[in-house]
């Protein structure tokens, strides 16, 4: 009789955190509706101005609930012009700090668990010679000397590249769990306009899928333009709106991370951005097999919405502790197997298409700051730092270097 009412409490329990999920998500969607018929109203205004070329045509994308909870509703926009996408409505930059919580960083030096931990090190070590492999061929076979790497997180990439004699910087968000300097290497809390670096210092520049994350990516584009000398090299890597899985997956796709990526960019308008401040595009990319098969895994998951919460295969690859997380991760583990083959299948096609997962461009400064700003102040309509109302010049792909260098 004990163990039966037991059983019957704890079925009890468990059915009161379902009906309040529930609840939670019938409350989203109803905000979610009020939210897309106020987007709509705006876009009808033309009250929302695309910050890359100015334009005020928009189409709405889709709805969206927040990564962590599922429970936020946001809307994701895109300008008919240049095809830059944004989150609405944008958290203030005040209320960002909640969305990245202690877990989002991980703990410590670590942010997951076991083989996945040792397995993203790999990785940044070999993103890590491919970088400075490419920077040093694009350069001349000129030494690298100081590298600045905006987002740096845990400061992998930046270990490793201190490790290849760089002198290596790094900016990160003002709550980041970490120690300020590490190892030789300068980590700076705050912003990279905050950190007030001198004017053309850097050597290199790596934005490694962060600049959607900002509220103001353009100002901080104009502020490592500022700070790279001329020659200087950037290499950029964000998640590609026009991606297989985005067109596939739209809400469910797994790299959205909505409130958190802000803006959501595609090859042909980061490649605009940044010849707008005088860089010149040496390659480009779309192809990243750990971002396309563990994206696509996940945002099938998201999609069949077969067990769990959505993303809730990534939240157990993190740092985790207790027999019932284990066992969860287990089963997902057992589905993510079967949905490998899938995954493989959609990163053959996506690649030869230029239509995969990450947005990655190579680029260098073709003039001096002074330069480029007397430039601007001359012939100001030929190189916009400020949004411009003319439509996005197609580049054509076919007179980029299409490789696979990360």
């Amino acid at each position: 009789m004990p163990l039966i009412i037991i059983v019957m409490c704890e079925g009890i329990r468990r059915l009161g955190k379902s009906d309040l999920f529930r609840r939670c998500r019938g409350l989203g969607r109803y905000l979610n509706d009020f939210n897309a018929r106020l987007l709509r109203e705006r876009m009808i205004m033309g009250q929302i101005t695309c910050s890359l070329c100015g334009g005020t045509e928009n189409r709405l994308c889709f709805s969206a609930f927040d990564f962590d909870h599922s429970v936020e509703p946001f809307e994701v926009v895109q300008c008919t012009d240049c095809g830059l996408a944004v989150t609405e409505p944008a958290p203030d930059p005040a209320a960002m700090d909640g969305y990245y919580p202690q877990t989002y960083y991980g703990g410590g030096e670590k942010k997951f668990s076991g083989l996945i931990e040792t397995l993203t090190v790999i990785g940044c070590k070999l993103r890590a010679k491919r970088i400075l492999n490419e920077i040093f061929k694009l350069r001349s076979g000129e030494r690298v000397n100081k590298v600045l790497d905006v987002g740096c997180g845990r400061a992998n990439l930046l270990r490793c590249l201190n490790d290849l004699g760089c002198e290596c910087y790094g900016t990160e968000r003002a709550i980041f769990p970490a120690d300020g300097h590490l190892d030789g290497i300068e980590v700076f809390k705050g912003s990279v306009e905050e950190a007030a670096y001198n004017n053309e210092i850097f050597d290199a520049v790596i934005i490694w899928h962060v600049l959607e994350h900002l509220h103001e990516p353009f100002k901080t584009l104009d502020e490592i333009s500022r700070t790279t000398r001329k020659d200087g090299v950037i290499a950029i890597a964000v998640p590609n709106f026009s991606s297989l899985q985005s067109s596939w997956f739209k809400s469910d796709w797994f790299h959205l991370d909505l409130p958190r990526h802000l803006y959501h960019f595609n090859l042909d308008n980061l490649c605009r951005a940044l010849t707008q401040r005088g860089y010149r595009i040496q390659s480009v990319s779309t192809t990243s097999v750990e971002q396309n098969i563990f994206g696509f895994i996940q945002s099938m998951m998201n999609k069949l919405k077969l067990i769990g919460k959505p993303n809730e295969f990534y939240q157990l690859l993190k740092k985790r502790s207790g027999l019932i997380q284990n066992l969860k991760l287990l089963l997902w583990l057992v589905v993510a197997a079967l949905l490998v083959p899938f995954a493989i299948i959609e990163f053959v096609i996506s690649f030869p298409l230029g239509k995969g997962t990450s947005a990655i461009v190579l680029a260098y400064k073709t003039e001096s700051t002074e330069l480029l700003k007397k430039k601007i102040v001359v012939v100001g309509l030929t190189m916009p730092l400020q949004p411009s109302s003319k439509p996005a010049e197609k580049f054509h792909m076919t007179l980029l270097v299409m490789r696979s260098f990360y």
